[in-house]
């Protein structure tokens, strides 16, 4: 791979995590270049499935380390439109398989539309085009604890070696949605760094202890009514079934219905146990006169059980409040719903021309190849994620790591678990993410038209040395026109040796520098 870096204060990504927040991210930024290749096998689908296979990202995580995981393709210059997220921490490790797809070649491409009319031509080029944007894949690494220093306005590594606070903030914010302004230090500015920490340190105390009191209030409630659920069963006699009912049973179960005199003797007989039942009332009257009972074990009617329970019933509690702004109007940016809109649509000016070279730089792979790729050989490759995660994960210190497969449906939810973290530290996209770091990753793939031995022996080529044409024609595609030239890139004997087996290439890439200098 090649790589370049883009200096962070030209550099300003806009990522929209719902129809409402944008969260900006100005950290580094780094352009690759991925160069892959493929020798052809006369097993095409066992070759397809093994390049499918091969190729993961890998996310690692050390213990009390942690951060946020995003991947997604540019829509537009200085957008990143995420398609996946996730939370990595503790020594978690995410793999993630990637498929490649392959896009036709420069020339290809031309020959399948050499006989089309002008306007099949031109919607054609439309859908290439799109298709050699949609090659850019992206990645975006959030690092956490610099962000919550900075979201909770203390000073830099603050939180370095504050592990159980670092925990604690975690867990109020990705388990409970605690707004970050219950936590945020709102003391003086000049305050020492001890004092800033334990005034944030009693701000999570008092979350937590108000958290455990709420949950105490709503199990002692529960409790409440399935204590009064049980007395109210018990207390109410037992409803004994009737002669149709008994009819009906005996029909389910497969015996014979029972004749007009055995239904008068059914019906006699629950007349007898209805006078038992009366008489067994008017005990229970006459010993109620003579001690009242416990209120627990009474039997209100239905209208005085339902007032007990509205009376008994607590008001709803919510544990996930929406996040709202910081209660200072001068410390807090506002983000309402057109300014989030002017955020999200902000002029093309005003961003870095560099993300207008990273949006532009399939095609001019694309066209470097077509003018110097004569063997048509070279072609762009799509970089898709699959929905089929692997997660190792240790559940406790004491505990060994156990692996899991991430389904499509396990992937969404980590997907919203990290963006409502996202919202959360960013304080709804009014704060600037500055501890992240994005990559931008271009691929393409050299096609060998034999296996390994028959391009050797057959054909009478060395593959190495096409490889090294295909990196330098993309090292100088990464690095720019005349930035960075061949001679400038490669080693005295590559150079040399190149130069006698692609002569035209390397003079074309001098003469262009020249010029540009």
């Amino acid at each position: 791979t090649f790589a370049r870096s883009i200096p962070s204060s030209s550099s300003s990504i806009i990522v929209d995590i719902n129809s409402s927040t944008a969260v900006e991210f100005t950290g580094e930024c780094h352009v690759h270049g991925w160069m892959s290749h493929r020798f052809q096998s006369t097993n095409p689908t066992s070759i397809k499935s093994a390049r499918d296979e091969s190729f993961r990202l890998v996310a690692r995580a050390r213990q009390f380390s942690s951060f946020l995981l995003m991947v997604g393709q540019m829509s537009g210059p200085g957008k990143f439109k995420p398609t996946d997220a996730i939370i990595v921490q503790n020594k978690d490790e995410v793999m993630i398989p990637l498929l490649l797809e392959e896009i036709p070649s420069a020339k290809d491409f031309k020959d399948s539309i050499s006989s089309l009319s002008p306007e099949q031509k031109e919607f054609a080029m439309v859908v290439r085009n799109l298709q050699l944007e949609s090659s850019i894949f992206c990645l975006c690494v959030v690092q956490l604890k610099p962000q919550l220093e900075k979201l909770l306005r203390l000073p830099k590594d603050a939180l370095k070696k504050e592990i159980q606070l670092f925990q604690d903030l975690m867990e109020l914010f990705l388990e409970y949605q605690v707004p970050s302004d219950l936590v945020t230090y709102d003391g003086p500015a000049d305050a020492s760094l001890p004092d800033k920490l334990d005034a944030v340190k009693s701000y999570v105390k008092d979350v937590q202890e108000s958290i455990a009191s709420l949950k105490k209030k709503q199990l002692d409630h529960a409790e409440q009514v399935t204590d009064m659920k049980l007395a109210q069963d018990a207390a109410l006699p037992f409803a004994q079934p009737s002669a149709f009912l008994m009819m009906e049973d005996s029909m389910a179960l497969g015996a014979a219905a029972p004749t007009p005199k055995s239904a008068l003797k059914v019906s006699a007989r629950n007349n007898e146990l209805a006078g038992a039942k009366a008489d067994t009332r008017v005990a229970r009257k006459s010993m109620s006169k003579k001690a009242a009972p416990h209120p627990a074990l009474s039997s209100p009617g239905p209208r005085q059980f339902q007032q007990q329970q509205q009376q008994q019933q607590s008001p709803p509690v919510h544990i996930r409040p929406t996040l709202f702004e910081g209660s200072n109007p001068n410390t807090m940016k506002s983000t309402s719903k057109e300014e989030q809109n002017l955020l999200t649509n902000q002029p093309d000016q005003q961003l870095s021309d560099s993300y207008d070279v990273i949006m532009s730089l399939p095609k001019k792979l694309d066209e470097t190849f077509e003018k110097f790729d004569t063997d048509n050989v070279l072609c762009s490759t799509k970089i898709t994620t699959r929905k089929d995660w692997t997660r190792t994960r240790q559940a406790n210190l004491l505990s060994n790591a156990t692996t899991m497969q991430l389904t499509a449906n396990d992937v969404s939810k980590e997907t919203s678990k990290a963006f409502d973290l996202l919202d959360a530290i960013s304080r709804s996209g009014s704060l600037p993410i500055s501890s992240s770091s994005f990559h931008v990753v271009v691929a393409t793939t050299h096609r060998f038209e034999h296996s390994l031995m028959a391009t050797v022996i057959k054909e009478n080529l060395n593959p190495i040395d096409q490889m090294e044409r295909s990196f330098v024609l993309m090292a100088c595609a990464i690095h720019g026109d005349g930035e960075a030239a061949a001679a400038n890139m490669l080693e005295t004997s590559s150079f040399e040796r190149l130069q006698r087996v692609y002569p035209n290439l390397l003079i074309a890439n001098e003469e262009t520098n020249d010029e540009q200098q």
